[in-house]
């Protein structure tokens, strides 16, 4: 056994990434490094084999948003998600925040229970006509789940989940799926 593998996912040198789906435990553990007083919400958009749509998130606006020491200037707050791959057919990962008109530099890390690790570099745009990055997709397919390193740029949620084929969501508003 190599060992796990550590790989930079690039959106124009190498843009995807697989992942053995064959361990015990079938989830993925997304977490994005983000400033410290970044307010934005993680999230995904899933489908399931049998077709059902649903959403997991989770907002840096917390109390208690675990900080971790990361030798740069600026304090870091990890915003973390787990998406069980059970099941599973496709998914895309996203994250949305107020305009506040600088763009972020981030990176968003997905790790199996293989401690297998992507590193998907994105930007967060915070921008009034762009306040929804699609940081990643994903697809399981007989060889294991591809990550494909996305950063596309959208105007909400809505839009996001529209041009990646997940057109059979009912909306309360732009950013609001119900679920």
């Amino acid at each position: 056994n190599p060992g796990p593998r550590r790989v930079h996912v690039d959106p124009v040198t190498s843009p995807t990434a697989l992942f053995d789906l064959q361990t015990g435990d079938r989830k993925l553990s997304c977490r994005l490094a983000i400033p410290r007083g970044q307010v934005c919400t993680l999230g995904c958009v899933y489908e399931t084999l049998s077709g059902a749509t649903g959403f997991v998130h989770s907002t840096s606006h917390r109390w208690l948003a675990q900080k971790r020491p990361t030798g740069f200037r600026a304090p870091q707050v990890d915003v973390t998600l787990r998406l069980p791959t059970q099941g599973l057919k496709r998914f895309l990962v996203y994250v949305t925040g107020p305009a506040k008109g600088t763009p972020i530099r981030s990176v968003l890390f997905v790790r199996d229970a293989a401690q297998n690790q992507a590193e998907v570099a994105t930007l967060i745009a915070n921008h009034v006509g762009a306040t929804t990055t699609v940081i990643a997709s994903g697809a399981v397919t007989a060889d294991g789940l591809v990550l494909r390193n996305e950063s596309t740029l959208y105007p909400n949620l809505r839009a996001a989940c529209e041009g990646f084929g997940h057109g059979t969501i009912s909306w309360l508003d732009a950013d609001t799926p119900i679920v």
